[in-house]
């Protein structure tokens, strides 16, 4: 069963009236969303184009802002001996992008299983063309036991 949360949303935009709403964790994954502007650097580029593994060096750095404003710390995942390993990963370069360029990345779950979560990583220009679209499938595991245990157990143990 999914651990349910209040949060106050505002009706009423100085704040004066608070409506309670009752939302889970899975509502929480479904609408968060975490958007990255990226000044490509040397180190990220092979030659003049990007390098393949600056991506996920971008995704990595989104994700844990994204974990991170789902009220999700890693460092409090780590020491509650539990963990969301990546999987899974892929990227399709859509076209090339390099030294000096500006770009978005944007971070959202496409997919909530019973144990893991596949999140979208998309990488556009400053005009919106995407110029790279990636994914990351991450499985909650408890790791004293070393097995998955589902995302209700894991919300729980976060407090969420």
């Amino acid at each position: 069963m999914e651990v349910l949360r209040k949060v106050f949303i505002s009706e009423s935009a100085d704040m004066s009236e608070l409506k309670e709403q009752i939302i889970t964790w899975k509502e929480r994954l479904e609408t968060t969303r975490v958007e990255s502007v990226v000044h490509v650097a040397m180190q990220d580029v092979d030659v003049s184009r990007i390098h393949f593994a600056s991506v996920f060096s971008f995704i990595d750095r989104n994700e844990i802002q994204f974990f991170s404003k789902l009220g999700i710390s890693l460092s409090k995942l780590l020491a509650a001996k539990l963990a969301l390993p990546v999987i899974s990963a892929h990227c399709e370069y859509k076209k090339p992008f390099g030294l000096d360029d500006v770009v978005i990345v944007t971070s959202y779950v496409s997919d909530i299983g019973t144990r893991s979560i596949k999140i979208r990583h998309v990488t556009t220009a400053s005009d919106g063309e995407i110029l790279a679209d990636a994914y990351t499938v991450h499985v909650s595991i408890n790791e004293v036991t070393n097995s998955t245990i589902t995302l209700d157990e894991l919300f729980e143990a976060m407090g969420l």
